[in-house]
C-alpha cells in the first residue's frame, strides 16, 4: 500500500481518495494511517511485529500458561485485524471505472505540522504494546 501510495497508483480506491501528487512526502507516506483502511493495515503490522517480538523472546518458555494464553489472545487480535483487510475494511480494491488522474490527498488537518506523520504510529505502538 505504501509503494502505492508513494508511486501515485490511483487505480486502488485507497490511493484515489487519500493521495494527491500535490502531497510532499512526508504526508503522502503518513497518508498510509489517514484513513479507516489504512490504519488497519497500520495496526496490524504493530500487532504483528509485537506478537512475533514476545514469540521470539519467549520461545523457550511455551510451556508456561501464562505465555501460551497471551501470545494466544495477540494471535486471536491479529486474526481480527486480518479478517477486517479481507472483508468489509479491504485497503486493495480497485476504482470502479475511469481512473482518476489524482485524488484531493489526506485531510488536511494531518498535514498541519510535521509531528502529525508520526503521532499515529506512536500511539498505536502505545496501543498495541
Amino acid at each position: 500500500m505504501e509503494i502505492a501510495l508513494v508511486t501515485h497508483d490511483f487505480s486502488l480506491t485507497y490511493v484515489a481518495e487519500n493521495g494527491s501528487r500535490a502531497t510532499p512526502l512526508l504526508y503522502t507516506v503518513a497518508s498510509l494511517w489517514a484513513a479507516l483502511e489504512g490504519s488497519i493495515i497500520l495496526w496490524a503490522l504493530v500487532l504483528a511485529g509485537f506478537l512475533a517480538a514476545v514469540a521470539h523472546r519467549f520461545r523457550h518458555q511455551a510451556s508456561d500458561p501464562l505465555v501460551a494464553w497471551a501470545t494466544l489472545t495477540m494471535l486471536a487480535v491479529a486474526v481480527f485485524f486480518f479478517a477486517l483487510m479481507l472483508g468489509p475494511a479491504n485497503p486493495f480494491t480497485t476504482v470502479a471505472g475511469a481512473v482518476p488522474a489524482d485524488g484531493p490527498g489526506p485531510n488536511p488537518l494531518l498535514q498541519n505540522h510535521p509531528l502529525m506523520a508520526i503521532h499515529p504510529p506512536l500511539l498505536y505502538l502505545g496501543y498495541v504494546g
